[in-house]
């Protein structure tokens, strides 16, 4: 008979035991599948912030970088600032490439309108004495830099009796446009403003 109350004591653990289970156990394991669910949802829209933040910062180190070109690109910003630096510029290549610069002449006293309304141009000739290479190099070069010039046209002769290093006289007819005061600096800000 001892054995029947100490069956009947166990049976009766046994089921304390899986009733705990279904009643405690398992509501929690799926409330902790809820929770890590949850979590992960919440994970993956952190990741998605993270790179919007990311793109935004991007963007915004992009406008800044398009704003400071903008900015330099206009510099001096009167007339005769712009003709200065122009000057200065073809100056330095010249004597960069070893070529001399006989003269520099306004073509007209008229400001040159540009197609776009926020860009005036002043018309200018260059006399240019030098090799052919270092010439076209020369000219190659002149639109790569921070002043906006444009070469409308080359006029090429050749200069004196053909000696071993021959020279070539050159006439470069060419527009130094020139940022009006800031206009595209302000168009580019109204751009990005409006998005």
């Amino acid at each position: 008979m001892m054995r029947d109350p100490a069956r009947i004591i166990w049976v009766l653990a046994i089921a304390i035991a899986i009733a705990a289970y279904g009643l405690i156990v398992t509501p929690n394991e799926r409330v902790r599948d809820e929770l890590l669910r949850r979590a992960h949802d919440a994970y993956d829209e952190v990741q998605r912030d993270d790179g919007r933040i990311r793109h935004a910062a991007m963007l915004r180190a992009a406008r800044a970088r398009v704003a400071a070109d903008l900015r330099r690109l206009s510099g001096p910003n009167t007339p005769s600032g712009v003709t200065a630096a122009a000057l200065r510029l073809i100056d330095d290549e010249a004597g960069r490439r070893h070529v001399e610069v006989r003269a520099v002449l306004p073509e007209s006293s008229v400001a040159v309108p540009n197609a776009r309304d926020s860009l005036d141009g002043q018309a200018l000739r260059v006399d240019l004495r030098g090799r052919f290479e270092q010439l076209v190099a020369l000219l190659a070069d002149l639109p790569r830099h921070d002043v906006l010039v444009e070469v409308q046209s080359v006029d090429l002769t050749a200069s004196g009796p053909a000696t071993t290093t021959p020279l070539v006289d050159a006439t470069l007819h060419a527009t130094v446009d020139r940022v009006r005061s800031l206009t595209l600096l302000e168009e580019f800000h109204a751009s990005v403003s409006s998005r």
